[in-house]
């Protein structure tokens, strides 16, 4: 099942900090696997957005982020 990304982005709109902040996938988890074009969108909107911590996938699928 394919979810839409605008959850994903209008919880993460909603995250305020000082601090750095992370996206976590884990595909295997959640049943979503964040997109590279989310992943931009995020990084475009939140400078604090510091990373990405994939827990579920070969170098070689990480590469494109």
């Amino acid at each position: 099942m394919m979810r839409s990304n605008v959850p994903c982005l209008s919880s993460f709109s909603k995250f305020r900090s000082p601090l750095p902040a992370y996206v976590y996938e884990f595909r295997e988890r959640t049943g979503y696997a964040v997109p590279p074009a989310v992943v931009a969108r995020l990084r475009d909107a939140h400078p604090n957005l510091t990373g990405m911590k994939v827990s579920d996938r070969s170098f070689e699928e990480v590469e494109p982020y």
